[in-house]
Formats: C-alpha cells, structure tokens, sequence
C-alpha cells in the first residue's frame, strides 16, 4: 500500500533511523512500520519529558507517512498532551506538531491552549492556529490581541496568525494594533497588515515608515513596502514623501 512503499522509500528510511537513534528505540526492535508509529505514539506519555519532546518532533516530521488511523491516534494524543503534560515546553511542543498537520480537527483543541497558564504555551497556541486551515476562531484570537494585561508575546502571535489566515475580518483588530504600546506586537500588526492587504496597505505603511516612534518598526515596514515593490519605499529616502504627507494632512 501507499504507507508501506513511503516508508520503505531509502530517505524515508534514514530519516526514520536518525529519529528513533535520538528516541532510543532500536531498528531491529521494530520491524513492522505500524509498530514503529505506536512507538513514537507511545512516546507522547514517557517519563523522561526529553523524550516526550523529541516524540512530537518525530511524529510532526513523519505525520505525512503515517496512515489516516494513526495520524487521528497521533493527533489525539497530542491533544491530550497539550492539556495535560506538566511541562511547560512539551506542551509547546505538542501545540506546535498539532498546528504543523492543519487538521481543522486540532482548532478547538488549540483554543483551549489560549487559555493556558504560562504566557509561552498560549502564544503558541495563538501561532498554531494561524496554521489550520478552515473557519478561524475569529472571536478568541480578537481576544488575545485586545484583552487587558495580556503579554506582549501572545498578543504579536495571535497577530501573526491572523496575517497567516488570510482572513479580512481581522482588519480592524490589526490596524487597532498597530498603535499598540509594544514594539514587537506594531511590528508583527505590520507585517499581518501587508499580508491581508498588499499594495492596498502601501500607504499605511509608508505612513508608519516616516512617523513610528522606533527605528525597527520604522525598518519593519520599509521592508513590507521593498517586499511588495511599493514606490512608497524609495520616497522615503528623500523629503518628497514628507512634504506630501504634509500636504495631504493640511
């Protein structure tokens, strides 16, 4: 079957060996491919949270190979990881194999993570779901980006999901933040701005080029604007622009 000829593929096989060398299973001890992917499966739950780690990295990299019924077996265990795992970094390593499958069945799964504890899980979880195909939790990810006292990290990767989603409704929020008090969340409003818009959004970001009040973010968007091939980029090298930016505000 399909399964069997990717997995007796000679690069499917060396990637394999090296991924179960750093898990310590040895090859000789599985010899049938479905036995092989209940290992990395069962290595979700080991005691020794390294291996729990290096497990979802195993599993992301091969998740292509594995048939339909282990990819769902992968994927639930993975979520039961993401609520229940006590670290905080294999939680993170769990949103991110989840998010890399874009299975729509890991959203709400991801939603839950929003609400995690430790600001670093749910700004994980904020970038996964810009990562999933299919109606976005339009209402939660609006939430991240707006809610009182929320680190600034989440805030920019809920940003970046939304630039990564394609979706136009979260204009609002994403112009919103664009005057937000952290550098890092105008850069990443920036950069999911020209995502949605394109060259709709060159004057904004020439804008925000010639008046934000730090250099990175000045730089962040000169470079959305050399990226689209905005005129509006070279403008700002000389005083033209300044003069009709002047102008247009009188």
């Amino acid at each position: 079957n399909k399964e069997d000829q990717l997995l007796d593929d000679p690069s499917t096989l060396d990637q394999r060996a090296r991924l179960f060398a750093r898990l310590g299973i040895r090859e000789e001890d599985t010899n049938a491919p479905p036995g092989d992917s209940e290992k990395l499966i069962a290595s979700l739950s080991h005691i020794d949270v390294k291996k729990r780690i290096e497990a979802t990295h195993a599993i992301a990299d091969l998740y292509a190979t594995l048939s339909p019924e282990k990819q769902m077996h992968a994927r639930i265990n993975l979520i039961l990881m993401t609520w229940r795992d006590v670290d905080t970094y294999a939680r993170i390593a769990a949103i991110k194999a989840l998010g890399s499958t874009r299975m729509p069945d890991v959203s709400e799964a991801l939603q839950v993570a929003l609400r995690d504890e430790e600001q670093d899980v749910r700004a994980a979880a904020a970038r996964a779901l810009g990562n999933i195909p299919g109606p976005t939790p339009i209402v939660l990810l609006v939430a991240a980006v707006i809610r009182e006292n929320e680190h600034w990290s989440v805030r920019a990767a809920a940003l970046r999901a939304m630039g990564d989603s394609g979706e136009r409704a979260f204009l609002n929020t994403i112009n919103l933040a664009l005057d937000d008090e952290d550098d890092s969340v105008r850069i990443a409003a920036i950069h999911a701005l020209a995502q949605l818009e394109g060259l709709n959004a060159a004057a904004h970001l020439a804008l925000i080029a010639q008046r934000d009040r730090q250099p990175h973010v000045k730089h962040a968007a000169i470079l959305e604007l050399e990226a689209m091939g905005s005129n509006d980029a070279s403008d700002l090298n000389t005083g033209d622009y300044k003069r009709h930016t002047e102008k247009g505000h009188e």
